[in-house]
């Protein structure tokens, strides 16, 4: 009886071991999976197997729970194509390996056409990030400045898809503080706090009717 069960192991492991390295071709073609915040493992499985990245599902969840890949799934988009096995979906789960964009936010933008490039490119929730910007009580509390307008820094940015809306916000005004004080150190400036240097290059805008005009009309300012 031993022999016999030892003799199955084997087998077992074989076939598992096949099964785990044999790769499907999707050469010519990309498939992704989307993970949302709230997707369980169960559901995860499911939804690879549904979109025809992978077959053995029974496999995958029990390799994934030996590896602790079931518990440390990033949400976002991730991409398949070429010969992709099962290891190699288990490996860029494991890896985090989200798909991800890069997004140039044009100078001038304001919040409402920010919003806007990132649900036509992310499939962001506009509304909800507006939510977010306009909340004093959140932009006090993280910022500790009263609205958002003007901290979006106009820039390129990796980002992924299924980033939630405080990431992006976050990157945006981190880049901003980034710019802002090292304006400020270049110029020896430090008469000026980064909330100051806006509300003045916000006034210079509006009274600038070209972009020649802008360095006189700081000057009278500075």
């Amino acid at each position: 009886l031993i022999g016999l069960i030892i003799i199955l192991l084997f087998i077992s492991f074989g076939y598992g071991a096949v099964e785990i390295f044999s790769t499907r071709d999707f050469s010519g073609e990309t498939r992704s999976l989307m993970v949302n915040e709230n997707d369980n493992f169960r559901k995860v499985a499911s939804r690879l197997r549904q979109s025809g990245i992978m077959r053995g599902e029974y496999l995958f969840r029990v390799v994934a729970v030996l590896t602790g890949v079931d518990k440390a799934i990033m949400p976002g988009r991730y991409d398949f194509s070429g010969k992709v096995s099962l290891y190699d979906v288990l490996l860029k789960l494991k890896r985090h390996d989200v798909a991800t964009i890069k997004l140039t936010v044009p100078e001038g933008y304001n919040i409402y056409r920010v919003a806007a490039l990132l649900s036509k490119h992310l499939g962001l929730d506009s509304t909800l990030f507006m939510s977010r910007v306009f909340d004093t009580s959140f932009t006090k509390q993280k910022y500790n400045v009263s609205g958002l307008e003007g901290y979006l820094f106009p820039e390129t940015y990796q980002f992924w898809y299924g980033m939630k809306s405080d990431e992006i916000i976050d990157a945006m005004v981190s880049q901003f503080r980034r710019q802002a004080g090292m304006l400020l150190d270049s110029a020896g400036v430090r008469i000026l706090s980064p909330q100051k240097l806006l509300i003045l290059a916000s006034i210079i805008e509006a009274e600038a009717g070209l972009m020649e005009e802008m360095p006189l009309i700081a000057s009278v300012y500075h």
